[in-house]
């Protein structure tokens, strides 16, 4: 499956590119020699009065990491920073210790 790449317009009117590998998007379901892979994105409805618009989600925000800043409650100041999120086992090793002490939430 090829890139796909969402482009988005900062309020100067700057465009950016925020390109995601089918391994990004793409989730695999079944056993070995019977997965079948599907997109990881889904339809929604936005009112038209809101959109044209769509959510960022998880897929997004495991490449990207995101600052959302509404402080005065005011939409029109509203602002959405997004910067390259680190990855790898040094990131995964770092949060692991410094949650050790919090309770897990995986299911065993």
């Amino acid at each position: 499956h090829a890139d796909i790449t969402f482009t988005l317009k900062s309020t100067s009117g700057d465009s950016h590119d925020f390109v995601f590998g089918n391994r990004q998007y793409m989730a695999a379901d079944g056993a070995d020699g019977q997965a079948r892979c599907s997109p990881t994105f889904m339809l929604i409805n936005i009112p038209k009065k809101h959109g044209p618009g769509m959510v960022l989600g998880e897929v997004f925000m495991r490449k990207y990491f995101a600052l959302f800043n509404r402080a005065d409650g005011d939409t029109s100041t509203a602002t959405l920073g997004l910067a390259l999120a680190k990855q790898g086992s040094q990131v995964e090793d770092r949060l692991k210790a410094i949650t050790a002490s919090q309770p897990s939430f995986i299911m065993k």
